[in-house]
């Protein structure tokens, strides 16, 4: 396998912080309210729903990363002011994205 330079070493980096913010979020049901008392259920049903749930936000900020870096996979490798300028931009959009107080994205 080739060696990778320093910025696909980068690129690289900011993807998988992307995906590790992305396990720390916490469970937000498209249900809304619904989702305590889903929790006091017992059964595999309510195991499913709240499962449903996890994976439905999460689903969301994890397609919304991979359509973000796919968006720009056509950029030259030899253009490094253009990847400088997406680096910075990306480090910009997870420092806000990984803030709690966000908690889905569409």
């Amino acid at each position: 396998m080739a060696r990778l330079s320093g910025l696909q070493r980068d690129v690289l980096s900011l993807y998988r912080k992307c995906l590790r913010e992305i396990r720390k979020k916490p469970i937000v049901s498209v249900l809304g309210s619904i989702t305590p008392t889903i929790k006091s259920l017992d059964g595999p049903w309510a195991k499913l729903l709240l499962l449903s749930a996890n994976q439905d936000t999460r689903g969301n900020f994890k397609s919304y990363a991979r359509a973000e870096f796919e968006k720009y996979i056509s950029v030259s490798k030899k253009d490094f002011n253009a990847i400088e300028y997406l680096l910075r931009k990306g480090q910009r959009q997870l420092e806000m994205y990984s803030s709690p107080g966000i908690r889905n994205i569409r």
